[in-house]
């Protein structure tokens, strides 16, 4: 009897252990599947998706820099990016109409750049382009409050005749460098991930 007694209990315990075992597990399990809240932009999503498009546009400028593309190629990508800057709806925008005005003026800018570099034969000059188009991008995000995801500011401190620096943007950190590429006919592609992120744009919140 005594020994009946000493497995009842000790069955007892292997139960009561299984079972806060089990509910610990589960109310992990109830955590885990708890919903993420969203991120919610500040912005509609009309203007959203019609910045994303430009940065799309902006990114194939960037990757064509890169591979070295013929320069009339560079130009078409040019074209199509301040296509899409022009159509922009700015007036989506909920801010007073000096914040729009200003985000217009960064859009004529980017579409500036972009004729530039289509009249531009040579890649060196296309670069120099870039770089203000650049620039005229990442004032335009800023100026909107950009929230769909992180861009970074990043720096070449040798874009230009090795000691003049040059900017790009991009949604990674990592460096690829479009100001020397994978071709460059000094360093080949060496220089390809020279840089450094100086700074990035993120207004998400939740």
């Amino acid at each position: 009897m005594l020994k009946k007694g000493v497995f009842i209990v000790l069955a007892l315990v292997v139960c009561f252990a299984a079972y806060i075992f089990y509910a610990k597990s589960t109310n992990k399990d109830v955590e885990k599947d708890k919903e993420i809240p969203l991120k919610i932009s500040k912005n509609t999503d009309k203007l959203n998706l019609s910045l994303d498009a430009m940065l799309d546009a902006y990114y194939t400028l960037h990757d064509g820099l890169v591979r070295w593309a013929p320069a009339d190629s560079i130009g078409q990508m040019a074209d199509s990016l301040s296509k899409l800057a022009a159509a922009v709806p700015y007036t989506e925008l909920k801010a007073d109409s000096l914040l729009i005005q200003t985000a217009q003026s960064y859009g004529k800018s980017i579409q500036d750049g972009c004729t530039s570099i289509i009249k531009d034969t040579a890649i060196s000059g296309q670069r120099r382009d870039f770089y203000t188009t650049t620039e005229a991008l990442y004032n335009l995000l800023r100026t909107v409050q950009y929230d769909r995801k992180t861009i970074y500011h990043i720096k070449c401190p040798m874009a230009f005749n090795g000691d003049e620096e040059g900017f790009w943007l991009s949604d990674s950190s990592k460096i690829i460098n479009p100001y020397f590429g994978t071709k460059d006919p000094t360093y080949h592609s060496g220089m390809l991930h020279c840089g450094s992120v100086e700074d990035s744009i993120s207004f998400a919140r939740l």
